[in-house]
């Protein structure tokens, strides 16, 4: 079965947006909300058809780290701040270990800062294909938060690089920055229905 799995911690989401990624999806796969909050979300109207599972909100973002190492078959990893524009993201599930790539900054954007080339907004992996990914990072989880500042895109993409295939052009775009650096009319905020997600 397909899995698509989120990530709430803290306030500034809610149980509607973890419920919005399983509507906007017309509730086609299996959904998997890892939380410090079960148990509120589920008060507060979490659908009963997502199953939750406890995460460390002490890790921030770089618990998606540790979702990619859990085997739940063909998974997708979805920020809840995405838009998904598509249904059906059966062309995401693409196999092991693919992460968004942001064509929409210049190559190596921030490099002396450093900066990547990674958005893990949308990752997709298979069984336990992303396991050595979260061992590594379990082995010493302070000195990574610290040395990428908090940035699990970061982390990805210059200890893991070569683990990662990247989705083609033509699936995800950013609403600020548009699809494609090199385009004419990449700065232009506006909608792009032929994306998958936003």
């Amino acid at each position: 079965m397909l899995t698509i799995h989120t990530l709430l911690y803290g306030d500034k989401y809610t149980y509607d947006d973890v419920n919005r990624i399983a509507a906007a999806t017309n509730m086609q796969y299996r959904y998997v909300c890892h939380t410090d909050q079960a148990e509120k979300l589920r008060d507060e109207g979490l659908y009963d058809e997502i199953i939750t599972r406890w995460a460390d909100s002490d890790l921030g973002t770089f618990y998606k780290v540790n979702i990619l190492g859990e085997d739940w078959g063909q998974s997708l990893f979805l920020d809840l701040d995405v838009v998904i524009q598509k249904p059906n993201l059966w062309e995401l599930f693409s196999g092991v270990n693919t992460i968004c790539k942001t064509y929409w900054k210049p190559e190596g954007f921030e490099a002396e800062h450093g900066g990547g080339d990674f958005n893990s907004s949308v990752m997709a992996w298979n069984g336990n294909s992303g396991n050595h990914i979260a061992k590594h990072f379990n082995k010493d989880p302070e000195k990574y938060m610290k040395k990428y500042k908090g940035c699990d895109d970061k982390y990805l993409f210059h200890e893991h690089e070569s683990s990662f295939s990247t989705y083609k052009k033509g699936l995800i775009y950013s609403w600020v920055y548009g699809y494609d650096y090199e385009a004419e009319d990449n700065h232009k905020i506006e909608r792009r229905d032929d994306f998958d997600i936003c």
